[in-house]
C-alpha cells in the first residue's frame, strides 16, 4: 500500500499540471480557480498547495514543463550544416515543422504565451531568449556563410532567419485559431514556404539543390 501511495504522490505534480493546462486553456488564467483544477483530478485545493504555492507558481511550472521539449530539441541538439544551401534549407524546415507536428504541447505553450503575454511578459521574454533567439542566431550564421561563399544574395541575415521561423509560428497560430473549421493543407503550406525562400535566396541563374552555385 505504501508503494502505491508513493507512486501516486510522485505522479501528482504531473497530474496537477495536466489539469491546469486543461483549465487555463478552457477559461484563461484570470478565470481559472485552483478548486476547479483540483476537481478535475479528484483532490482538494489544499493538495495543490502541497506542490505549488500559488496559482501563479503553478502557471510558471506549467510553462516550464511545456518548454522542456523545445529546450531538448533546439538547445541540446546542434544544427548539422552542409555546403548545399538548398539541402540545408530542407533540413531547417524539416526540423522546425516536424517538431511542431510531433509535439502538440508546443501549440499549447504558444496558446498560453499569446493569450497571457500582457499578464506574464517575463515568460514570453524567457522563451524568446532561450529558444527562438538561439535558432535565429544559428540560421543567421549559416546564411552569413552562404553569402561569403557566393551561394546566396547579400541580405540582412537576421531578418532572413526570422522569415524562416515566422511562417512556422504562423501555421501554429492559424491551427489554434481555426482548428478544423478552416482546413489547412500543411504539405502545400510547407512546400510554398520552401519555394519562396529558395527563390529569394539563390542568386539569379542558380539551380536549386546544387548549393546555390551558378551554372
Amino acid at each position: 500500500m505504501s508503494g502505491i501511495r508513493s507512486k501516486q504522490k510522485a505522479e501528482r505534480p504531473e497530474q496537477i499540471l495536466e489539469a491546469a493546462l486543461d483549465e487555463f486553456r478552457k477559461t484563461g488564467y484570470g478565470a481559472t480557480r485552483l478548486e476547479d483544477i483540483a476537481k478535475r483530478i479528484g483532490v482538494t485545493k489544499g493538495t495543490i498547495y502541497l506542490y505549488f504555492e500559488s496559482k501563479e507558481k503553478l502557471f510558471e511550472s506549467l510553462i516550464t514543463s511545456l518548454s522542456a521539449p523545445l529546450a531538448q530539441e533546439f538547445q541540446e541538439n546542434e544544427w548539422e550544416w552542409t555546403d548545399d544551401i538548398a539541402a540545408d534549407l530542407d533540413y531547417i524546415l524539416s526540423r522546425l515543422y516536424n517538431f511542431i507536428f510531433e509535439h502538440h504541447k508546443f501549440r499549447e505553450l504558444l496558446r498560453l504565451l499569446v493569450s497571457e503575454a500582457d499578464r506574464f511578459p517575463q515568460f514570453v521574454d524567457e522563451n524568446y531568449s532561450e529558444f527562438i533567439a538561439p535558432i535565429l542566431q544559428s540560421l543567421s550564421k549559416r546564411f552569413d556563410a552562404g553569402i561569403a561563399a557566393g551561394q546566396i544574395e547579400p541580405t540582412d541575415t537576421h531578418e532572413l532567419a526570422r522569415f524562416v521561423v515566422a511562417p512556422v509560428l504562423s501555421l501554429n497560430i492559424m491551427s489554434l485559431l481555426f482548428g478544423n473549421r478552416r482546413a489547412i493543407d500543411c504539405d502545400t503550406f510547407i512546400s510554398t514556404h520552401r519555394k519562396v525562400l529558395l527563390r529569394g535566396l539563390l542568386k539569379p541563374g542558380a539551380k536549386e539543390g546544387e548549393g546555390g552555385q551558378s551554372e
